[in-house]
């Protein structure tokens, strides 16, 4: 019993490690596709200006 209790306690944690992990990852690209939007959106302003510089 007690071994299965040390198994059980031992999937907890492989479980609790592996969220965490998964959750950590989410982050990590979410701010990744943060730094991704505000970079697209400076290129399409300046996109945008350059075109109505050269009046097309």
């Amino acid at each position: 019993q007690r071994r299965s209790l040390g198994h059980v306690l031992k999937g907890l944690l492989l479980t609790y490690l592996l969220s965490s992990r998964e959750e950590q990852e989410v982050m990590e690209v979410n701010n990744k596709m943060k730094v991704v939007n505000e970079n697209l959106a400076g290129i399409e302003k300046e996109y945008t200006a350059t075109k109505e510089r050269l009046g097309t």
